[in-house]
């Protein structure tokens, strides 16, 4: 089988990393990849806030059989994510969303995290996730190690060990034409330098651009923007001044704080610290932004001069695609989907994403089917299927964020506030009623790829809302 994969970036190169393990699984289908990416557009880079799967995505994948992989958290800048701390959504209250907590350290999970510490070398620093009193949610997913990470330098390594496999090949150009064929699918790609390139299979890993995808006019896209308000976001790389210090403040956590006009975060890294203010544009002007963004990395700790920073503007369109897996051509990244980063799903859903096509190809390649046939058409339509649900879902956790916040401080927020669907309100029931969201929440077998997304506990946020006195 030839695959062809458009766009690098972490979606391209992820892709490529699990595709290439497929190599030699059955006689009839050799896979062969080729990633046609243009080493001269620059991915969107901000510090990443990762969940667990990443370890399982590493480990489904063969990523740590490469000497490539040697001290990679080191070379992508990471440090360890044991959950997410949400700041001012309510007033007077602080939710804390551990990944796992283990009984024997309830008393010292507000005191003591280490610095990578399970990576030999890199515990030298002992930190505070906490300096006030956060309420401890009561039921937890168990998880293991979250990660903030650098994404550019988290591609690097991906590529590296992408390019050292024989089976596949990257290939430094831009897409000039898509050749469709009269059934509707991708018949070939036309390079910059006119050579046309044909494959078995498309993935489509150029963001929001969607170069493949926008050419099937029958594959739609659904906007979420009408209930998803935030549109944009301004990231500072702010350097560390006092290294200890600082990184005790940050903690291991990543950092959510409502804003006038969105929300802001910090994920600490080993070498800074990212600091990204999310809004919407349609309520605010950027003299506005900038404003509140300065005083809020002013009050973090940095002292110089702000405007010296290295910044990224960037504008985003909260929405899906509808099929995941249209014809010959699978969205990955930024092309499938793009839900607010507020709970950082996005390297989470790409990645699983992956797994999930991985286990349709394991599954029709033993059984000899080919790409046409109906038992692999079924397959696709229960992943289409089962996509659309969980990505609906977590959409609305996502504005259950926004809608159930007391603020009313500006025009932003006072728009969120909008009806609760039929779907949020069964989500709040199921909380109220003390069974818990488990219609959500699908546990990962890590021994088996055919486990659908799983819903971390992002859902404890409830708690945080929803809580009487």
């Amino acid at each position: 089988m030839n695959i062809i994969i458009v766009g690098g970036g972490t979606a391209g190169w992820s892709s490529a990393l699990g595709l290439s393990s497929l190599h030699g699984l059955s006689d009839s289908y050799k896979i062969n990849i080729k990633v046609i990416c243009n080493e001269n557009i620059p991915s969107i880079g901000v510090g990443e806030s990762l969940l667990p799967y990443i370890n399982n995505f590493h480990e489904l994948n063969e990523f740590n059989t490469s000497e490539l992989s040697n001290d990679w958290l080191n070379k992508c800048d990471c440090t360890q994510k044991k959950g997410n701390l949400l700041v001012n959504f309510s007033e007077d209250r602080i939710g804390f969303n551990p990944f796992e907590l283990k009984t024997d350290r309830l008393d010292k999970v507000l005191d003591e995290y280490y610095y990578l510490p399970y990576i030999p070398g890199y515990a030298e620093k002992e930190v505070s996730v906490l300096s006030v009193n956060t309420p401890i949610p009561d039921e937890v997913q168990e998880g293991s190690l979250g990660l903030h990470i650098d994404s550019i330098k988290y591609q690097q390594v991906l590529k590296d060990i992408c390019i050292n496999r024989k089976n596949v090949q990257h290939i430094d150009s831009n897409v000039q034409n898509v050749k469709m064929s009269a059934d509707g699918s991708v018949n070939s790609i036309v390079l910059a330098n006119g050579i046309e390139e044909k494959a078995d299979l498309f993935i489509d890993c150029t963001g929001f651009s969607r170069v493949l995808r926008s050419k099937m006019p029958e594959s739609t896209f659904t906007d979420f923007s009408d209930t998803l308000l935030t549109n944009r976001a301004l990231v500072y790389t702010v350097p560390y001044q006092n290294e200890t210090a600082q990184i005790k403040q940050c903690g291991n956590i990543t950092k959510t704080v409502s804003a006038k006009y969105g929300w802001i975060w910090e994920i600490p890294l080993k070498s800074c610290v990212k600091i990204g203010y999310v809004f919407s544009d349609n309520h605010a002007s950027m003299d506005e932004i900038k404003k509140e963004a300065d005083e809020y990395i002013s009050a973090w700790g940095f002292n110089g001069n702000i405007n010296d920073l290295t910044t990224l503007d960037t504008k985003f369109n909260a929405g899906m695609v509808n099929e995941l897996w249209h014809k010959n051509v699978i969205a990955i990244g930024l092309s499938s989907f793009f839900i607010e980063p507020l709970q950082s799903t996005g390297i989470y859903f790409f990645q699983k994403s992956i797994d999930n096509v991985i286990n349709i190809l394991i599954k029709h390649m033993k059984a000899d089917d080919k790409l046409s046939s109906a038992a692999f058409n079924s397959s696709i339509d229960e992943l289409n299927r089962n996509t659309s649900e969980i990505l609906n879902s977590v959409k609305d956790i996502i504005e259950l964020h926004y809608r159930l916040s007391d603020r009313a401080d500006s025009s932003f927020w006072i728009n969120c506030v909008q009806p609760l669907s039929t779907t949020q309100q069964k989500i709040i029931s199921s909380f109220l009623d003390k069974t818990g969201p488990q219609q959500l929440i699908c546990t990962l077998n890590k021994k088996n790829r055919t486990a659908l997304f799983s819903v971390p506990v992002t859902i404890m946020f409830l708690k945080y809302f929803t809580r009487t006195n």
